[in-house]
């Protein structure tokens, strides 16, 4: 189990990366594409892009599935997606409840905080 933990912290890594670089550096891996181009791509989760920003482009697309609209969205579940399963990796034995406990509960309190400082 321990090349498999290094192999998901290594991608949570690289992922992260990834997603800093698209949140400092937003017109960095533009050349990539409209997805990679952290500048504008927040507006391909929605219909007729800049034109209507209030309708979905397809149902979830601003919610659930938000991270298939952009790269920024994508490289972030990612990376939390490896970390959750490094966590799981980790803890799988003797404590493998309270690794899906902590999974849980970063999601409980990473929404709800989330919305709450961006008002």
């Amino acid at each position: 189990m321990g090349p498999l933990l290094v192999v998901l912290c290594a991608l949570a890594g690289g992922l992260r990366a990834v997603h800093d670089t698209l949140t400092h550096s937003p017109s960095a891996l533009a050349k990539w594409g409209p997805f990679w181009d952290a500048r504008t791509s927040w507006v391909l989760k929605y219909k007729n892009y800049y034109l209507d920003p209030k309708t979905p482009r397809f149902w979830g697309s601003t919610t659930l599935f938000v991270a298939l609209t952009d790269a920024w969205h994508l490289s972030n579940l990612l990376s939390w997606a490896c970390m959750d399963a490094a966590l799981l990796v980790a803890g799988w034995q003797p404590y493998r409840w309270y690794a899906v406990a902590a999974i849980i509960a970063r999601r409980i309190v990473f929404e709800p905080l989330y919305k709450f400082l961006r008002k």
